[in-house]
Parts: C-alpha cells; sequence; structure tokens
C-alpha cells in the first residue's frame, strides 16, 4: 500500500496538483453502497482520481478509452495498471455500482455517457449550456442589408478589410455571433464599427453592454474604445450580471434578464462553462457577440468554449467568423515578428527557434530574440543586470519611490496625476511571464529576487514605492478584480504618510490603504501566463522552466508571445521550447458534440 502511495503522491508533484486529491478519491470510493464495497486495489480508483486531476485541469469530461494520454491514462501507468484491458474492467466495475454512476437518469456523483465519464455537475453544465445555445435563436436587431449600408456610411468605414466588414454586419444583424482572431486582426476595430453601426441605426448605446472576463482585460477594452463618443463603459462579466458575495449567486438570469439590446464580450476564451451557461441564462432577447482568439489558453475553469463553439458539419450554435488578415504594418518589424512565431507555434511548428536572435541580455528589442540559460545562477545574474539597466534607472521610478503623493478630497492634484500616469506606462512597458508560480523559474522566485535588489536600492523592506502588485481576489466593495494591476506609492493623508496602492480607475486612479490590501495583492513584476491573459506589455520575457512540464504548452507559449505589442525575449534552453510547441493542451469536454459536431476537444 505505501508504494501505491508513493506512486500517487509523485504524480500529483508532477501535475502541481494537492496530494488531498488523491485522499479525496479514496473518501468518495467510501460512499458506495455497502453491497458495492470498492476496494483501493479496484481500477475505479485511478479513474476517479484522474478524474479529480482533470476537472482542475479544466476537462469537463475524460474518456473511458485508452490512446488519450488522459490523466487516467498517467494514473494507471504510474500504478503500473495501464495494460490492455484495463478500460473493460473499469466499465465493468463501473456497471456493479450503481450508487455512484448512472447514465444521468438519476443523479449520482458521476456520469458515463457513451465512452466518457463526466463528474456530474459537470455533465449536466454541458447539456444545460447546449440548449441555451440552440435556443437562443435572437432576431438580429437590424436587417443585414440596413447593417451593410449604415456600416459604409460612416466615416473610415472604407479602410476595413472584406472579412472585418462581414463581422460588422453579422454582429449587428445575428443573435448569437463569435468572432475570433489572433493579434493584429483588427479586433478592436470591430467592436468600434458595430456600436458605431448600431448606433447610426438608432440603438442607444445604453443599451449596448461592453464586457470582458476580468477587471484588467474590461480596463483595456475601455482603453482600446474610449474614443467612441457616448460608449458606456466596459464592465467584468460579474459586475454585468450584478454578481452578489453575500448570495453568492448571480443578480440576473432568465427570472430577472439584463435590459441591454447587444451584449459584446471581449477576451472570450477566458469564459468557462458555468460562466457561459450564466450569460446566455441573463441574456433574454440580447444579440451576444463574443470576440477572443481561440487559439489562447483556455479559460482557468472547466471547459473550452470558445473552441467548441467552432462550428462542425451540420452544427447548430452561433454563427463564426474567423479572422485571417493581419493588420500588422510590414514596417513594424517587431510586431510582425512576434505574429510570425506565434503562428507557428499555433501550428505546432518548432521552427521559430532557429529564426530568434541570440541575445546575451535582456535589451528591449523588437522582433523575437532568445537567451539561453539552463541555470538559477546565470537566471539570477540577467534579472539583475535587468533590473540594474532597465529598472532603478529609470527616471519616473527614481522620482515616484522618493515622492510623497498628496490626497486631497480623495484625489490627486495634476502634477501627481502626470506623475501617476508615467509611472502606470513605465510599469506596462515591461513585464516577466511564467509558466507556474513555482520553481526556481517561476514567478514568485522572480519577484522576490526583484524585490530585493529593489530594497537594497533604494531602503525600504518589503511593499514599498514604487513596486507594482496585482489583484489576487475579486474585491467588489472597492471596485477591485483579480488580476488588476496597481503600484505601492507613499501619500500623504490629512497630515499623516502611508503607503498606498493605486489602481487605474475610470476618468483617473484609486488609491487604497495598503495594509487593508496586503492580503489580496501580490508582487507583479513576474506573473504567469495565465495571469497575464487580457493584458499586454511593450515587450515580455517569456522564462521557461528548467525542463519540460505539462503546464508548458503550446497555447501557454502562443498567449505568452502575443502579450508583447513590441519585442519578445524567450528565455531558456531549445529543447525545453520545443517541448512546449509540441505538447497542445489535452482538454477534454463534450459540448461541441452536443451541439452537433461530433468531436472533442484536447
Amino acid at each position: 500500500m505505501s508504494q501505491r502511495w508513493a506512486e500517487i503522491s509523485s504524480l500529483c508533484e508532477a501535475h502541481d496538483i494537492d496530494e488531498d486529491l488523491a485522499f479525496l478519491a479514496k473518501d468518495i470510493l467510501g460512499l458506495a453502497r455497502a453491497s458495492e464495497a470498492i476496494s483501493l486495489e479496484s481500477p475505479v480508483f485511478p479513474l476517479i482520481l484522474g478524474s479529480l486531476i482533470s476537472v482542475q485541469d479544466g476537462s469537463t469530461r475524460v474518456p473511458l478509452m485508452p490512446g488519450y494520454d488522459s490523466a487516467v491514462d498517467r494514473v494507471l501507468k504510474a500504478m503500473g495498471e495501464l495494460e490492455a484491458g484495463v478500460y473493460e474492467r473499469i466499465k465493468d466495475e463501473l456497471r456493479r455500482i450503481g450508487g455512484l454512476v448512472s447514465t444521468g437518469h438519476a443523479y449520482t456523483p458521476f456520469v458515463v455517457e457513451g465512452d466518457w465519464f463526466y463528474h456530474h455537475k459537470t455533465w449536466e453544465l454541458e447539456i444545460e449550456l447546449a440548449r441555451l445555445i440552440r435556443d437562443h435563436e435572437v432576431k438580429g436587431l437590424v436587417s443585414e442589408s440596413d447593417a451593410r449600408g449604415a456600416l459604409e456610411s460612416l466615416d473610415g468605414a472604407d479602410a476595413l478589410s472584406v472579412e472585418q466588414k462581414e463581422a460588422v454586419v453579422r454582429a449587428c444583424s445575428g443573435g448569437f455571433v463569435v468572432i475570433t482572431g489572433g493579434p493584429g486582426t483588427g479586433k478592436t476595430t470591430i467592436i468600434e464599427y458595430i456600436v458605431r453601426t448600431l448606433s447610426h441605426l438608432g440603438v442607444e448605446q445604453g443599451r449596448i453592454s461592453l464586457a470582458a472576463p476580468t477587471g484588467k482585460a474590461a480596463n483595456r477594452m475601455g482603453e482600446r474604445t474610449r474614443n467612441i463618443e457616448g460608449i458606456v463603459a466596459p464592465r467584468t462579466l460579474h459586475r454585468l450580471l450584478e454578481y452578489s458575495v453575500t448570495r453568492r449567486r448571480f443578480g440576473r438570469d432568465r427570472f430577472n434578464p439584463l435590459r441591454q439590446d447587444v451584449v459584446l464580450v471581449d477576451e472570450a476564451s477566458m469564459i468557462d462553462l458555468h460562466m457561459m451557461r450564466s450569460i446566455l441564462d441573463a441574456l433574454g432577447g440580447a444579440t451576444l457577440v463574443l470576440i477572443g482568439d481561440a487559439e489562447q489558453l483556455p479559460s482557468v475553469e472547466s471547459g473550452t468554449v470558445l473552441r467548441d463553439l467552432k462550428p462542425q458539419s451540420g452544427e447548430l450554435g452561433p454563427r463564426f467568423i474567423r479572422l485571417t488578415q493581419s493588420f500588422r504594418q510590414a514596417d513594424d518589424s517587431g510586431g510582425a515578428e512576434i505574429l510570425l512565431q506565434a503562428r507557428l507555434v499555433r501550428d505546432g511548428s518548432t521552427e521559430g527557434w532557429a529564426r530568434m536572435d541570440l541575445a546575451e541580455q535582456w535589451e528591449a528589442q523588437p522582433g523575437v530574440s532568445r537567451l539561453e540559460i539552463q541555470d538559477k545562477a546565470n537566471l539570477e545574474k540577467m534579472i539583475s543586470r535587468w533590473v540594474r539597466t532597465r529598472l532603478i534607472d529609470e527616471a519616473v521610478l527614481r522620482e515616484a519611490v522618493g515622492h510623497t503623493f498628496e490626497i486631497r478630497e480623495g484625489g490627486f492634484d495634476e502634477f501627481d496625476r502626470q506623475l501617476l500616469e508615467g509611472l502606470f506606462a513605465f510599469t506596462k512597458r515591461e513585464r516577466f511571464l511564467c509558466v507556474t508560480k513555482r520553481r526556481a523559474t517561476g514567478s514568485i522566485a522572480l519577484n522576490e529576487a526583484i524585490l530585493s535588489r529593489m530594497e537594497d536600492e533604494f531602503g525600504f523592506k518589503g511593499l514599498g514605492p514604487g513596486v507594482p502588485v496585482m489583484m489576487l481576489h475579486n474585491d467588489y466593495s472597492r471596485g477591485l478584480f483579480n488580476g488588476d494591476q496597481g503600484v505601492v506609492i507613499r501619500a500623504r493623508i490629512d497630515r499623516e504618510e502611508v503607503l498606498m496602492a493605486v489602481f487605474e480607475s475610470e476618468g483617473g486612479f484609486a488609491a487604497h490603504h495598503l495594509n487593508s490590501l496586503k492580503a489580496q495583492v501580490d508582487l507583479s513584476f513576474a506573473m504567469t501566463v495565465h495571469k497575464a491573459q487580457g493584458s499586454e506589455f511593450d515587450h515580455v520575457a517569456v522564462v521557461l522552466p528548467e525542463e519540460p512540464i505539462p503546464l508548458l504548452t503550446r497555447e501557454n507559449l502562443y498567449t505568452a508571445l502575443t502579450r508583447a505589442r513590441r519585442g519578445v525575449l524567450v528565455v531558456g534552453m531549445e529543447e525545453v521550447y520545443r517541448a512546449g510547441v509540441l505538447n497542445p493542451v489535452r482538454r477534454f469536454s463534450g459540448l461541441s458534440e452536443k451541439l452537433g459536431g461530433g468531436g472533442e476537444a484536447q
């Protein structure tokens, strides 16, 4: 038994999963009826453990068949039980334990649907979401011909590509539309022209809602759409659906639907199964337009919703527009090279490594270059040099560190506002992106190393002036959301000097006492690629782990590359990069199948 648990412990560590999952799987077996007692030697145990791992990794189901390299396969292999006939024995055992498993006709913790094994919650969510999608046959606000005519009459519309115009027309005239495309394909421009076209046709802008999954993504959406006259500022999806912390549910649903005519959601790849169901449940008669990049990392929680909405033969569902034309200019050598590298990664090609210029340090050059580092000591040298040449010598940072901001009547004067604008622009310039939080190459280690050098230079300890921070959780009372980026300042309030965390807000800045936020913020010199979704920086350094790991995937690399506008430095070794490119995210989802597509997401 001890050997079995040692194998389980090693597997959990390899997948960055708490060993408590193994104990949870064991406890679940104990829920079986006395007449259906299941021993730890039963092949159902690795099935349940593998399904728990898969759900935590974002899958909605796991295959009851070999050859998929699923978490169940890996658990069975770790236990020395991945052999011919094992899945037939699992199926035989499942048929015997009716108290835990059914085909969905009665409530049981698990559901078997054909050759797939579900947790009841995700099975029910998929069925409900597929029904809502099929039933959302909302007539568009305007006809395609009216939308086309209105679009053509707008200033600047002649500069749109054919596929951009088609996307705008379909969004204005359709009930449920998905627009997906990579970086530089003009998704932001499409949002602008959808709003302008609808406004031209008499739709009140107050009846058009812009939203995004996170506060960070909503703020970025706001930055890109603020020049649209009369536009309502974008909100998070939680705000749009009026989430109640005390009730732990959304205030908007089928019984109290949204009052909007059109809902535009950006960064839709981040939407998970439960959130998508909640959006559709609350839509009422509104048109829904989802905009995003289906090749990016999928949502943190369960599902691959944006990918699953891609039409298959005979499939019901939203109208799906894929943007293929890039608007990155030929003279924008940095952006064009990033786009090329991202496409190579997307297509599973490892040729990009040889195209990268070999760098000796991070000099924030345009395009994509590589810095071959394979040990902790050289990584620390690289970080030290970056701190010395790109961080602490920056004039705006030194000024902000030595400055005491004045907060009067809750706001800043003009001088302080300009200094904050410069400081925030500086913090958005460069960022380290990591695959994991832990490890020597993770965001925790990099943040601590950079902070230590700032402490030595400026003489403070911990979160001091000029240090960038990031929200770890939603704080609805303050209007702050998971992933929001801020910076620490020294401020004087009523003659008392205190440390404050400042965040960008609509029309300016909002300052909050640092002591009241310490449990909710973390350093953000470096961040994981997942946390960087919805953000964009001038330059990023993508720090690879020391060795290939399951979390280093094709989608992870693609998302990291596309966070940069001008330049990327890949820090690590070729064999690790190649392993990541050749390792697509393996998420199993049945939503496409339930919509009639007949496939599974992997």
